[in-house]
């Protein structure tokens, strides 16, 4: 994948977690209704940690999501 922002390549990778892990517009701890789900609540995720594949930008410093129906 190339950046968007300098259009060089990108290194595919994961964020990680101890925690299942959302996006929100707010600063706050905890699950908001409003929040975007990355990852989904689970034992398994509990157990063995949250993976989302992203990717990364070494040059720009950036990290690419792709948000799908989590």
């Amino acid at each position: 994948m190339n950046c968007p922002f300098c259009n060089k390549d990108m290194k595919k990778g994961f964020l990680k977690s101890s925690h299942h892990m959302h996006w929100g517009e707010e600063q706050a701890l905890g699950f908001l209704p409003n929040d975007l789900k990355l990852t989904r609540f689970s034992l398994e995720g509990i157990l063995k940690g949250n993976f989302v594949e992203s990717y990364y930008c070494s040059e720009c410093k950036k990290i690419i999501v792709s948000v799908e129906d989590k």
